[in-house]
């Protein structure tokens, strides 16, 4: 009795114990299912969309860009991808091995932007791969999941290296580029515009993305397409360039380095502007190699750098028509003051040479700006003052931004007794202003910054804005702006008569400029890039063209009625008025002329 009533006991709690296992693995289960049904259904749902669906995002177009009577400039071209997912990735070392096999693709630099790629998106790991390539990959993308090809238009410069600096390059996105507020909803490898046009519109160029959204099988091969999206093309620019005056200016500067610019002297629409060497935006489209990249970083010559806002150079005899106005402003000058050109003009005991040896004898402000008399500005100068130069200066468009829609640009140094003792910690010195007179010494300008001041000269003291994009989406982008320089018109006209002797005038510098039916102004300038000694003559013939003079020349045309203001400057070209003057008037009989732009 008594054993049989243990065996039943027994038997009892093991059954007590198995139903408890059951009821709690039950109830494990049922927590389970809660969790995922009810607690988390929504992200459980969503990681069970992505192994049935994948979204792939359809870049859009960039918007297109022209020149000012509807040339196409810049558009878009098919091209292809090879991306990767990397959340589709089974073998990752067989995928790195084939494509630094195939596609010669660093292991290493690659591995670490795979690392960082965001979720589920699209990597580009080679852009702009051939067709023979994309058929390579479309027979082996099964072998490799995650790795596919992407069809995508590629940024496409008609004219390759025309206005190059003008419309800029895109690239990939950058790490300081992702911070900035600018670039929100932009993702790591994005390609965005680096400069010129292409970043100072990227929002209007830019476009919407699309989307294509698949259901896939168990490999991720599409089945049928769920939902398409479709993308919305970047909006087009105008340009105020005219592609044929550019392509004029090009000529000019096939086996020389400088900057060339036109501008309309009542809106400030640059009509062409050009840096040289300039350098093929096309390489950076698909992304550059490094050989192109050395290349372009290493040459002397420096095609990457945009020197006409970005270069700040002495501008030489071309600033002494400042000098001159401030001369006339502060009443240091007249028209009848006079000084005696002797060719050296002695401060203390030290002596400045004018470029003429022996002189120009009896010098009044037409002849000072006529023959580019250096001894007139020394002796003028130093009663006028270093300040009042800069005053005027900045007045009319120098030593500061001029604001075009261009990234980058620099303003140089206009010197004053304050910048020195700030810049130097020095006092200013009576020889220092000597030198700034003719433009030398511690001024450095941008080309721009002339050409704004030489329009100014000319449309009677308006500081214009200058201008590149003139209409986006076909609608007038902006409004002719500009500062009233706060200079007498009387002056003004005398710097203008001083201009029109520089090439009409029986010994002016630029008198082999002179055209037949269209009446010149200008200031040809030769800046020093090293000292010479008192004692010693420069002569190109015996040093290295890289320490030859800059040359310069800016003006406008017509005089008489003026519509467009023109700056060349050949970097090393020796002489302004026999290298820039030249393309000077060339540029101006052909917009004039040939073009007949009004």
């Amino acid at each position: 009795m008594y054993g049989q009533r243990d065996t039943l006991t027994t038997s009892q709690q093991r059954l007590v114990f198995y139903l408890a296992v059951i009821l709690a693995g039950l109830f494990v289960l049922g927590f389970r299912l809660w969790y995922m049904q009810v607690l988390h259904h929504e992200s459980f749902l969503q990681k069970a969309e992505r192994n049935r669906i994948r979204t792939y995002e359809i870049k859009a177009p960039r918007g297109n860009i022209y020149d000012r009577n509807g040339e196409l400039l810049v558009t878009n071209t098919p091209s292809y991808n090879l991306v990767v997912t990397k959340e589709d990735v089974r073998d990752e070392d067989a995928l790195f091995g084939f494509l630094h096999d195939y596609f010669e693709i660093d292991t290493q630099e690659f591995q670490v932007t795979y690392r960082r790629a965001q979720r589920f998106q699209q990597l580009a790991v080679k852009r702009d791969i051939t067709f023979e390539q994309v058929s390579f990959v479309e027979a082996h993308r099964y072998e490799y999941p995650g790795l596919r090809v992407e069809a995508v238009s590629k940024r496409h410069y008609v004219y390759k290296s025309l206005a190059a600096h003008v419309f800029g390059y895109i690239g990939e996105i950058s790490e300081s580029q992702m911070k900035s507020e600018a670039y929100q909803g932009y993702a790591m490898g994005d390609l965005v515009g680096q400069n010129g046009i292409e970043a100072s519109y990227e929002s209007h160029l830019r476009g919407v993305a699309g989307s294509v959204t698949y259901e896939v099988n168990a490999r991720n091969r599409p089945i049928r397409v769920v939902d398409r999206v479709e993308p919305i093309s970047g909006k087009p620019i105008t340009l105020a360039i005219d592609a044929r005056l550019q392509r004029k200016m090009d000529e000019f500067f096939l086996e020389e380095s400088g900057v060339a610019m036109v501008m309309d002297v009542a809106t400030g629409e640059m009509l062409a502007i050009g840096s040289y060497p300039a350098y093929d935006p096309n390489l950076f489209a698909a992304g550059i190699s490094t050989q192109d990249w050395r290349a372009l970083n290493n040459n002397p010559q420096h095609p990457l750098r945009d020197k006409s806002i970005r270069g700040t150079y002495p501008p030489g005899s071309v600033f002494k028509a400042i000098t001159a106005l401030a001369g006339l402003e502060t009443g240091v000058l007249t028209e009848r003051s006079s000084v005696f050109s002797s060719g050296v003009y002695q401060l203390g005991n030290r002596s400045y040479r004018d470029w003429k040896k022996g002189g120009h004898g009896h010098t009044n402000i037409y002849k000072s700006l006529e023959e580019s008399v250096d001894t007139y500005y020394y002796h003028f100068g130093l009663e006028i003052g270093v300040d009042n130069i800069a005053k005027y200066g900045l007045m009319m468009g120098l030593g500061k931004l001029t604001g075009i829609d261009l990234p980058g640009e620099r303003v140089g140094i206009l010197p004053t007794r304050q910048w020195k003792r700030e810049a130097r910690g020095e006092p200013w010195y009576p020889g220092d202003t000597i030198p700034v007179s003719i433009g030398q010494g511690y001024v450095t300008l941008t080309p721009l910054q002339i050409n704004v001041m030489m329009a100014a000269i000319a449309n009677g003291g308006k500081v214009l804005v200058p201008r590149v994009a003139t209409h986006l989406d076909n609608t007038q982008s902006y409004s002719v702006m500009f500062e009233r320089a706060a200079v007498q018109d009387k002056n003004l006209a005398i710097i203008r008569k001083g201009l029109e002797l520089v090439i009409t005038g029986e010994h002016g510098t630029g008198r082999r400029m002179a055209l037949k039916d269209i009446p010149l102004a200008g200031k040809s300038g030769t800046s020093q890039v090293i000292s010479i000694p008192p004692d010693e003559k420069y002569d190109a013939d015996k040093i290295p063209k890289k320490y030859w003079d800059h040359a310069w020349f800016s003006g406008y045309a017509p005089a008489n009625d003026p519509r467009i203001a023109i700056t060349v400057f050949v970097l090393n070209g020796g002489s302004g008025s026999r290298m820039a003057g030249p393309i000077f008037r060339d540029l101006a009989a052909y917009a004039l002329r040939d073009l007949q732009i009004q």
